[in-house]
Parts: structure tokens; sequence; C-alpha cells
């Protein structure tokens, strides 16, 4: 049971979604920045929990990866209804990290017809620099850590959009781009003559 804990967090960070919006609905800027923050300290907890039991599993990363959906494409909305000046004046950013978070996923689905779950280390600092960002956004009313983290967000959807273009078939947990170049341009030596 132990080992499920992991799942059961991403699965928590799904259910939290829609309570988050409908408390950003109300009007609740105080309980939305508390379950925001809750569900941003789970992504990071999951991860390195399912690694600390030795509990990784294709399962786990896909659930992992739609809490992060629901989660990340939630915080838009409720930005608009909770912090409508600070989405105005960032709203360039806003739209490029949309379409950065956006964009891998059409091109997944289209190409393997499956979510990515790729987990580089590249996201998952991008996850925390992001999270900070909002964070401060719902916080303090400053955009400038968000503008910063966006920036590494299109980094980072850059990186997804190479890695699925070079995969022949989709893998979850990826380190890096270069891994996957490495794996994929390393050819056992079957020449003994």
């Amino acid at each position: 049971m132990i080992k499920q804990l992991p799942n059961l967090i991403s699965a928590m960070r799904l259910l939290l979604a829609p309570i988050m919006v409908a408390v950003a609905w109300i009007q609740q800027g105080d309980w939305y920045f508390w379950l925001l923050f809750i569900a941003l300290a789970s992504d990071a907890l999951d991860g390195a929990l399912a690694r600390a039991l030795n509990a990784e599993s294709a399962l786990g990363a896909r659930l992992d990866s739609y809490g992060d959906m629901a989660i990340y494409l939630s915080v838009p909305l409720c930005a608009m209804w909770l912090v409508p000046a600070e989405v105005s004046e960032a709203s360039p950013f806003v739209l490029a990290v949309i379409a950065a978070y956006l964009l891998p996923i059409v091109v997944s689905l289209i190409k393997f017809q499956e979510l990515a779950s790729l987990h580089t280390w590249s996201a998952k600092f991008a996850g925390i620099v992001m999270g900070i960002g909002v964070l401060a956004v719902f916080a303090f009313g400053t955009t400038w850590l968000f503008k910063v983290a966006t920036l590494v967000q299109i980094a980072v959807a850059l990186e997804y959009l190479a890695i699925l273009l070079i995969l022949p078939s989709l893998k979850s947990n990826v380190k890096s781009l270069v891994h996957v170049y490495v794996a994929q341009n390393t050819k056992p030596d079957n020449d003994s003559s």
C-alpha cells in the first residue's frame, strides 16, 4: 500500500484542480493561494517519493502528468478571476506559457496518440521556477519572476519537442534531450569479425 502513495498524491492533484477553480470563482484568493501551494508541493513530492520507494511506474508517470495538466491549465483561468490586472500586464507571457505547455501535448497526441510523460530534468527545474513565479503573482502581485519562468518554460517546450521528434516510441521519465540523442545514436557493436 505504501508504494501506491505517490500515485495517490498525483490523483489528489487531479481532484484538487476543480476545487481550486471553484475557490477562485468565489474570489477566495487566500484559500486559492494555499491550495495552489499544496498542489505545487505535491507535484515535487510524488516523484521524489516514487523514486525513494522504488515505486516508479508508467501509471505513476501518467497520473503525475494528468495531475500537472489539470493544475497548470486551471491556473490561467483562476488568475484571470483573482489577479486580472497582473494577467493583463503579463498577457503575452501568459499566452507564451500556455502555448509552450500545449504544443508538446499536441505533438505527442498526434505522433503517439497519447500524452507524453517525459519528466525531463529541465521540466522539473522549470516546474520549480514557474511555481515560484506563479505564487509570487498571487502573493505579491509581482510578475517579473513569472516572466523569467516563461522563458525557462519555452526552453523546456523546445527540448520536449525535439525529444518527441527523435523518439521512435513514447517513453516515460526521460532525463534530457542529450540522453535521448545518445541512446538513439549508440548502437551495440555486433560486427565482431
